[in-house]
């Protein structure tokens, strides 16, 4: 499932394994953002199991520096009370809700406390803020007293197993087993839940990934579904980067049979949710894409008499959306994209109610719910692409990436320059800890993405082919199951280029201070990190030759004729004979 946050994504889920909204709240939904783990749903024969992975102590005592360094930098900017408060109660990325995990009780006087140290010992300008947060012993013991409370609450769980690694007092993940239905969803209430009742007591904060198994259906449908859903991190609704889909949504996208586009009817096809379309596109899934709209009961007006009406307004929506991507994924794929969406489009409303089969008015939502589990039951249709060849040059696709490593290393500079201090260091920090990113700030996803999207451009174009042209059905599955191929391996490199191997860079910049220290950190990320992708690094990695190399490698274990240098296509009698051109993917920018 990927959507936009309050789409409806995890209400859609519920339904599909049969779960009452009234009595059972999993998984938790609300209208701001709520799923920030991994969630999958595997609905099977046999008993009740459940599995969390927590996130390591090193990572929440981050966040929580993070949360004590905002509401800090809100004080010294001279913001109200309650905004410190807010700060301190939940990180920007509100993933870490301390609120949720210690209640609300501690907020006013740990508030007073960053403000007594402030007024004793006042920062020098906002770059020092954080600084003093790290170096100050009233205010580490604040985080180290917060991660303490923290800790405390894993042992309040009344169900299940706690596991830790042999050296540590942290919990690793929990586990638990049962034959009744009740005492599971007791039992995951705390790990899974959101309650403002249970402010204080719940622990889904610290859980990173979250598995539930069991004999799971919807009443509507009267037998398991075998299926397994994925419900994923909800998009921003304005992508600020190319990389719509998180990272973590990218690794899943390959081991995925479907993948379901939810969207918000009363608001249909917006910037996010396109932006995510045209992705999946580009990295090789267009025959897994189906698109849900969600709360049609909504699409109300004066122009809207009947359900064939909403339903037309939704579908002149989907094709003007899928029309704006037609200079961007090419005319092949973009046709391909808008049978995909006639096909597999679906209208649901009312996914909030628990729906019964009995009730007339419910009918059209249950026969609609019903044709979408058949489709995710449904295999896919593949097509034998073992015969093709086409042929490639390598430099076509170095100039490729030297122009998207030239275009990142100049363009993130120059947004960094205009983010907020704090966030800028909260990246780098996050980066040199061991992460990917921070909040809207995903230089590895994005990298990624822009890699993937010169690799779609290069292998759509290939010099000839040996044999016959393909039809184009056949060379958009070729070149689909090319990009999935490589993705992993793809995500890796940009992944060390930008994080792995340069991680002491990030630390070194997230520790500078003084004046002007935001500017300093930019300019340190501009020549150690950024300025490294267009050459060779200083341990002798290089994103356009590693990235070249591996798409060579998969290039020829997939048949293709690929090198630096390129055969003529033939010659007869001295005269080398032009390969044979139609109308296609290969070549619908005039290639």
């Amino acid at each position: 499932m990927v959507g936009t946050t309050g789409a409806g994504k995890t209400t859609l889920i519920r339904q599909l394994i049969g779960t009452d909204p009234g009595t059972e709240p999993f998984p938790a939904t609300s209208t701001f953002k709520t799923t920030t783990a991994e969630t999958e749903i595997l609905c099977a024969p046999g008993d009740f199991y459940a599995v969390a992975v927590f996130a390591e102590r090193i990572k929440v005592r981050a966040d929580i520096e993070d949360c004590v360094v905002a509401a800090a930098a809100a004080l010294a900017e001279g913001r109200p009370h309650d905004i410190a408060r807010d700060a301190l109660a939940a990180h920007t990325d509100e993933r870490l809700r301390l609120e949720y995990v210690l209640g609300a009780d501690w907020l006013d006087a740990a508030v007073s406390t960053i403000e007594s140290v402030l007024r004793h010992r006042p920062a020098a300008g906002l770059d020092e803020v954080a600084d003093r947060v790290r170096t100050e012993p009233t205010l580490r013991a604040l985080v180290d007293h917060l991660l303490a409370d923290v800790a405390a609450r894993f042992t309040t769980l009344r169900f299940g197993q706690l596991l830790t690694d042999d050296d540590e007092t942290w919990p690793r993940c929990w586990q638990f087993t049962t034959d009744e239905r009740s005492t599971l969803f007791s039992a995951i209430r705390r790990l899974a839940g959101n309650d403002r009742g249970s402010h204080g007591t719940l622990l889904s904060p610290m859980v990173e990934a979250l598995r539930v198994r069991g004999p799971l259906h919807p009443t509507w449908a009267g037998e398991i579904p075998y299926l397994m859903a994925v419900d994923t991190e909800g998009l921003g609704h304005v992508p600020l980067t190319a990389a719509s889909l998180p990272l973590a949504v990218i690794e899943q996208l390959e081991r995925a049979d479907r993948i379901i586009v939810v969207d918000d009817a009363t608001h249909p096809m917006q910037a996010a949710p396109l932006a995510a379309l045209r992705q999946l596109v580009m990295a090789g899934h267009l025959d897994k894409l189906a698109l849900c709209f969600t709360h049609a009961d909504g699409v109300v007006g004066p122009n809207i008499g009947t359900t064939q009406d909403r339903d037309s307004l939704l579908r002149r929506s989907v094709n003007q959306a899928v029309l704006s991507l037609r200079d961007d994924l090419g005319e092949t794929a973009w046709r391909a994209l808008a049978h995909q969406l006639d096909a597999h489009h679906f209208v649901l409303g009312h996914l909030d109610q628990r729906l019964d089969s009995r009730n007339p008015a419910q009918t059209p939502v249950i026969a609609e719910l019903n044709r979408l589990l058949g489709w995710l039951r449904k295999e896919r249709v593949t097509i034998d692409t073992s015969s093709l060849r086409p042929v490639y040059r390598l430099n076509d696709l170095r100039s490729r990436l030297l122009a998207v490593a030239e275009q990142f290393a100049t363009a993130w500079p120059e947004m960094l320059a205009k983010t907020h201090w704090r966030q800028v260091q909260a990246l780098c920090r996050r980066i040199a800890d061991g992460g990917d990113g921070y909040a809207d700030l995903q230089p590895v996803a994005q990298l990624t993405a822009s890699v993937l999207d010169a690799i779609r451009d290069f292998v759509e174009r290939p010099i000839r082919w040996t044999d016959v042209v393909p039809a184009d059905d056949q060379q958009l599955a070729l070149f689909d199951g090319f990009l999935r191929t490589v993705t992993g391996e793809v995500l890796d490199v940009c992944r060390a280029e930008l994080a792995g191997s340069r991680r002491a860079d990030w630390e070194q910049a997230s520790t500078q201070v003084g004046m002007a220290t935001a500017i300093q950190r930019v300019a340190t990320l501009a020549a150690t990190v950024f300025g490294t992708l267009t050459g060779v690094g200083t341990d002798g990695t290089s994103l356009v030759e590693d990235v070249t190399e591996l798409v060579r490698r998969a290039a020829l274990n997939s048949g293709f004729d690929i090198g630096d240098v390129v055969r003529p296509a033939g010659n007869v009698f001295g005269q080398t004979l032009k390969p044979v051109r139609r109308p296609g993917l290969a070549h619908h920018r005039g290639f």
